[in-house]
């Protein structure tokens, strides 16, 4: 049976599993009892209690004794991978690497020193890789509302029918609000409590206009965190948990009148999570009262499930692409919604460029990475027009670069912010401050892109959808634009002709348009 492995590095503990998997489906006798997955069987499940955000939130470094124990960490975990002979794994860092300023030295560490390539992800990549977990085990149909929570950071998805709405990812976690606001060693004093619920009100309130507004279905919490809560305030439900924001409201008030070592043997906590739950229910808890909620599910899986279930999928070539491209896509329409963008015009114009990148895949030798960069830039290369429309294309670039499209990782996104920048006729200067470093590859990768943008936004130069039916014909020096349009479109052509130069030059080949 294939094995595969996945490397959690968290705030507060660093995480690996391995399982061997029979097929995708088969019942196997899983025997790893908190997360029974049908044709898996766990033959490791470590959590080591390395605090890697100790101080990285209050320093912005981290510290220098926490990046030897996570070294020696990943030695161990390198040992396990080679002694269960692992045939593939991800390893991925969170909040506390992205957000210091030494990270790459962890990275590199562990690369030359426990032969691990290990990966700093954003929030948005952590959020989708739990949804893929949790859609493991809970049915995500209906308005739902996941959360991770972790030592460094909160990750919120709103999911419609296991579609994702709205993502975002929070500077909010046990370990930064642990050293920010509470880091005393005893119990929470009356200042302490105040400053931490201000802190959770001033970030979590703008949500609430961020959300469609309808209740929630569901809300479903994951992390270390949320399954210590649900087994001190909750119960089981099969091979899940559960609890209600009641409980966990009473919880807090009984342990954060006690002390971190009071905790620990009053509750049978680890002495590791017994300080850092006080501030994981305070964040709970304020969260279920925003959005209404009175029971929180726990599925007890969680980053290690997602990237486990991601592996596991390509290898038996069942990894739905399909699906995951339609999140992306329902992501940036998400985006655009926020900024009351014109969605009639971002379809049409994703339309045609999906029909100019595949005609003229014969030419560009791109691939289907290159297309989803393509399509979504198509969607919102006019988002700007919601800061002004004089200079869109710079507040365009703007929103996109800062904006949270899950699905994207932060190369993809920053790129997809150049084209939004350059769709229109400006220059590429690989000289300028926006493409400066652009390898001669990618910079011819970003010019076929950025022209295929150009011609199949002017097609559409008024927002009318005049043009019903685009046929493309590869023809001796010459790439004919055939359109099928009942009205005149004589504006469209027009516009083609100024914004084809950059495609010509690519292809080599002038342009026609030509009307049926």
């Amino acid at each position: 049976m294939p094995r595969f492995a996945a490397i959690d590095v968290g705030s507060n503990a660093s995480r690996l599993r391995i399982v061997a998997v029979k097929e995708i489906g088969a019942s196997s006798g899983s025997v790893d009892p908190e997360h029974p997955t049908p044709g898996w069987k766990t033959l490791v499940s470590e959590r080591v209690p390395a605090r890697l955000g100790h101080s990285v939130f209050q320093t912005g470094r981290l510290a220098p004794e926490m990046v030897d124990l996570e070294v020696e960490t990943m030695r161990r975990f390198a040992d396990l991978m080679e002694d269960h002979e692992v045939d593939s794994y991800r390893a991925v860092v969170t909040a506390s690497a992205r957000d210091a300023e030494n990270g790459h030295e962890l990275i590199e560490r562990v690369r030359r020193e426990a032969g691990i390539r290990l990966e700093a992800i954003d929030g948005l990549e952590e959020a989708r890789l739990v949804r893929l977990a949790v859609g493991m085990k809970l049915d995500l149909g209906g308005h739902v509302l996941l959360m991770d929570l972790g030592g460094g950071s909160l990750e919120l998805s709103e999911l419609e029918e296991n579609s994702p709405r709205f993502t975002t990812s929070l500077p909010v976690g046990t370990v930064r609000f642990l050293e920010a606001y509470m880091n005393s060693g005893g119990a929470v004093s009356p200042r302490e409590d105040a400053l931490v619920r201000e802190a959770l009100e001033r970030t979590l309130s703008p949500l609430s206009e961020s959300f469609s507004g309808a209740r929630f279905d569901r809300l479903v919490g994951t992390g270390g965190n949320l399954e210590a809560i649900a087994k001190l305030c909750g119960e089981q439900k099969g091979t899940n948990a559960v609890f209600t924001t009641k409980a966990a409201e009473l919880a807090l008030e009984k342990l954060k009148k006690l002390s971190p070592k009071e905790r620990t043997k009053k509750f049978d906590l680890k002495p590791d999570r017994a300080d850092v739950i006080v501030p994981a229910l305070y964040v709970v808890t304020a969260l279920a009262r925003l959005v209404a909620a009175e029971v929180v599910d726990v599925p007890r899986v969680g980053l290690r499930e997602g990237l486990l279930r991601e592996q596991v999928e390509r290898h038996f070539r069942v990894w739905d692409a399909g699906r995951e491209h339609a999140n992306v896509i329902a992501s940036a329409r998400a985006f655009g919604r926020r900024f009351h963008f014109d969605e009639r015009h971002g379809a049409k114009v994703a339309a045609l460029s999906r029909r100019l990148f595949s005609a003229l895949s014969p030419l560009h030798d791109l691939g289907d990475d290159d297309a989803r960069v393509l399509e979504v830039a198509a969607w919102l290369h006019d988002v700007g027009e919601f800061v002004s429309p004089t200079g869109h294309d710079r507040h365009s670039q703007y929103l996109i670069e800062h904006g949270e499209i899950v699905g994207l990782s932060p190369a993809e996104r920053r790129e997809i912010a150049l084209l939004a920048r350059y769709h229109r006729r400006t220059p590429l200067d690989p000289k300028g401050p926006d493409l400066k470093g652009m390898g001669a590859q990618a910079l011819a990768r970003f010019s076929w892109l950025t022209g295929m943008l150009r011609v199949a936004d002017a097609l559409d130069r008024e927002h009318r959808s005049k043009v019903g039916d685009l046929r493309v014909k590869l023809e001796d020096g010459v790439i004919a634009l055939e359109l099928v349009a009942e009205d005149d479109v004589a504006l469209e052509t027009w516009s083609v002709g100024r914004k084809a130069e950059l495609l010509e030059s690519m292809a080599g080949r002038k342009i026609e348009v030509r009307v049926a």
